[in-house]
């Protein structure tokens, strides 16, 4: 069970997170003072490096009945790729088209 420095505000506070999680923030989890973290930056090589550093911060989440973290990243695609190995290897504008789409929305 989270600390009593858990609060409302950690289950929705999501932290950066640019490379393996520091000690820091593997007590900040532990203590409940997070609900996420968004992977940031171009630190993150493989699959590999990338499932092991959050499946070190869930297992510190999930401690003691706690919580799993909402794990977000700024992938977008085309020039934005924290994932360089993973999809979308364009960006959003590049998956559609736009005379179809802006038909559909009515902006054709």
């Amino acid at each position: 069970m989270p600390s009593a420095a858990a609060s409302p505000a950690g289950e929705v506070t999501m932290a950066p997170l640019w490379g393996p999680p520091s000690p820091t923030l593997r007590a900040r989890v532990a203590a409940g003072q997070l609900g996420g973290i968004i992977l940031l930056g171009r630190g993150w090589t493989s699959s590999t490096q990338t499932a092991a550093a959050i499946a070190r911060l869930q297992s510190v989440a999930c401690a003691h009945g706690g919580e799993p973290l909402l794990v977000g990243v700024d992938q977008e695609g085309g020039a934005v790729r924290r994932f360089r190995w993973a999809a979308p290897s364009v960006s959003a504008a590049q998956m559609t088209d736009a005379q179809t789409e802006g038909a559909a929305a009515g902006r054709a």
